[in-house]
């Protein structure tokens, strides 16, 4: 009981933070106000997820709403709710008219390839049972009726990378073992092993130095650190591995592809 009730107080606060930020009626500050609460207290999955659906809610409009999206979707695959992450998920990928939207789809096409795996992975354990082996090929899945069939290719329109193999240390197991790829995201293809690492995987975006004149188009640019170099970077461009996909005089948004990252400007609080 007392931990239920921890956790119940925990989301009551997060609600009320929630409502102090509407009062103010920008959804920059909703995103930083969550962000904060995200690092906070990193375990509260089925509440951030609340909360970061709740913002959406809150902003239906806005410019922000696919980094509400991504943020509510890792943290539904990481409470089991994994088919309402799926509809958030491809929803993200319908937008694509601002550079946030395409860091969006991305991140939903990454994520949605390895929720697609595991139904591949499902139907080979099927084969497996009738045959006791694995097929040569992913052909023999063709076959199966519609409901049972997954997707032969991945998110990026690749075909799966497969192969059979057998245990090193006994002859005669081929097709006892399987490799299965998408050819975009490489040995980042498994969803529970993604899913064990912790949001941001540990990785740090390259540090933003200093504002410099908007980029082409109009759009924003910095000078960031990237090891010895100092790029300029404007929105929608890239920078050691990172999108920088929105910014404002407050706050930079930046995707490494999997996820986001909420980065103070230079010269900003943190």
């Amino acid at each position: 009981m007392r931990r239920i009730r921890g956790w119940t107080g925990w989301v009551a606060g997060l609600a009320m933070g929630i409502a102090r930020c509407a009062a103010g009626a920008d959804e920059q500050d909703h995103a930083m106000a969550l962000g904060r609460a995200q690092a906070k207290s990193p375990s509260n999955h089925a509440a951030h997820a609340a909360a970061w659906r709740s913002a959406e809610q809150q902003f239906p409009s806005g410019e922000l709403r696919p980094l509400f999206r991504g943020f509510a979707a890792w943290h539904l695959l990481k409470s089991g709710s994994t088919n309402d992450a799926a509809t958030v998920l491809e929803a993200m990928t319908l937008g694509k008219a601002t550079h946030l939207e395409q860091a969006g789809a991305e991140m939903a096409r990454r994520w949605l390839t390895r929720l697609d795996r595991e139904r591949v992975r499902v139907a080979l354990r099927e084969q497996y049972q009738k045959d006791v082996a694995f097929p040569p090929t992913l052909e023999p899945l063709r076959a199966l009726p519609e409901a049972g069939r997954p997707p032969l290719a991945d998110r990026f329109g690749s075909p799966w990378q497969y192969s059979i193999d057998g245990f090193k240390v006994i002859r005669g197991t081929r097709g006892q073992r399987y490799r299965l790829l998408s050819s975009v995201l490489g040995e980042t293809s498994d969803l529970a092993a993604a899913l064990a690492r912790p949001y941001g995987a540990g990785a740090t975006p390259p540090k933003p130095l200093r504002r410099v004149s908007a980029g082409a188009g109009g759009a924003a640019a910095f000078i960031f650190e990237a090891g010895t170099e100092r790029p300029v970077v404007s929105v929608g461009t890239k920078v050691a591995g990172w999108t920088l996909a929105w910014a404002s005089d407050r706050m930079l948004v930046m995707s490494d592809g999997d996820y986001w990252a909420l980065v103070a400007p230079p010269g900003a609080a943190p």
